[in-house]
């Protein structure tokens, strides 16, 4: 079976792929999507020239021990005042309109009240602390681009746009089949040589990340027909089948040999990942299928170098690979060069890169904190402590 290097067994795996249909959502129900529009500013932002803190607005004569008389107040959502009159000032509020002629915002504290409603300045600050008309955007600005990713405050953008129904990319409908007679739900007791499955909310939780619902899952035996029967069950529903286990090519491993009788084909059938070497990915029409090693570390590293991207291209981001970044390595790696692409768990702090534990691939306790994975190029020698290193980081784009 030839082995494919993962950046090509992803390249074709994103070949394949089409995003799906776009739609307009409610902004509740944008977080984690991906635009499909530019949103366009339809106005300069700010709109007006507004005052950044609470205190007087005053014009270009005002100076230290002048005393000028109190002409009105401007608060957040008034029409802006008419000009300035010398000898006068104006009491504003932050995010309000300035008068005309308002040559900058003494806060408030730099001033003493006098009688017959006057101040007197005690300071001319340097800053003008007004934010003129435009600063932010002028009408017509791209503020966010086609494939931007939709977090908090990029909604928050666009409700500030106007934009209340965005238009979106898809929701990906992922199908889980998880293989292995020996697999338990979590909340019984093993007994025999049963384990509990902890591949199935290791998967739901990175598809929920990545903008992705699981809307079929079963847990199965190492049995041909009933692999096949939840295949054919789950093919209607899904636009990605993801199958934990049953990877490899031993006589009860069933994955391959299943997607084939219902007609997928292999794009490829082994990487050089490690962990994640049984890795293989089968399309059919516009569905792919990608099967993934039993082991809960095989299952982090084929994820996020192979599934990821495929749901973000599914999602609609325009950018869908993994966008690897560098740091200091602050602990040693143990062991030896490898053959194969290694990808190392590890834990990105302030003061760089910490390696956890990596025993086995089937060691799910190594991967307490685990928000990244550092990269080893195949035969390449394990970097020391204070190098630099690649690693691709787990949050979003």
């Amino acid at each position: 079976m030839e082995v494919t290097t993962w950046r090509e067994a992803l390249r074709l795996l994103l070949d394949h792929i089409e995003p799906l249909p776009t739609a307009a959502v409610e902004l509740v129900d944008a977080r984690g999507r991906f635009l499909q529009i530019d949103a366009l500013a339809t106005a300069d932002a700010p709109a007006f020239d507004v005052a950044m803190m609470d205190g007087y607005a005053v014009g270009d004569e005002a100076s230290v021990g002048q005393e000028l008389r109190i002409a009105g107040t401007s608060l957040p959502g008034d029409p802006p005042a008419e000009a300035l009159q010398v000898g006068t000032t104006r009491r504003i509020f932050t995010g309000a309109p300035t008068p005309n002629l308002t040559a900058r915002v003494i806060p408030q504290e730099l001033i003493q009240e006098t009688e017959n409603e006057a101040i007197r300045i005690l300071e001319v600050p340097e800053a003008r602390l007004i934010r003129p008309r435009g600063s932010e955007a002028r009408d017509g600005d791209t503020i966010l681009a086609k494939g931007q990713h939709l977090g908090p405050a990029e909604l928050a953008i666009l409700a500030s746009l106007g934009i209340a129904k965005p238009r979106v990319g898809g929701k990906p409908r992922i199908a889980h089949l998880v293989l292995g007679g020996e697999l338990i739900d979590p909340a019984q007791t093993p007994v025999h040589g049963q384990i509990r499955d902890s591949n199935s909310i290791l998967i739901h939780a990175l598809v929920e990340e990545w903008n992705a619902q699981i809307v079929f899952h079963q847990r199965l035996d190492d049995d041909s027909q009933k692999i096949v029967r939840a295949l054919d069950e789950s093919r209607s529903l899904a636009d990605m089948i993801l199958i934990s286990g049953g990877a490899s090519v031993g006589e009860h491993d069933h994955a391959r040999s299943s997607l084939a009788k219902v007609g997928f084909k292999f794009l490829f059938e082994k990487t050089d990942l490690r962990p994640g070497r049984p890795a293989a990915a089968a399309v059919h029409k516009n569905q792919t299928a990608i099967c993934l090693p039993g082991n809960p570390l095989a299952h982090l590293v084929v994820f996020h170098l192979l599934v990821r991207p495929a749901l973000s291209k599914l999602s609609g981001a325009t950018i869908f690979g993994n966008a690897f970044h560098s740091a200091r390595l602050a602990q040693c790696l143990t062991g030896k060069a490898n053959s194969r692409h290694t990808f190392w768990p590890a834990v990105l702090l302030p003061d760089g890169l910490h390696p956890l534990r990596f025993l086995t691939s089937g060691d799910v306790l190594s991967l307490v904190g685990a928000n990244a994975l550092i990269s080893l190029e195949p035969g390449a020698p394990l970097p020391g402590t204070g190098e630099n290193v690649s690693f691709l980081p787990f949050n979003m784009p």
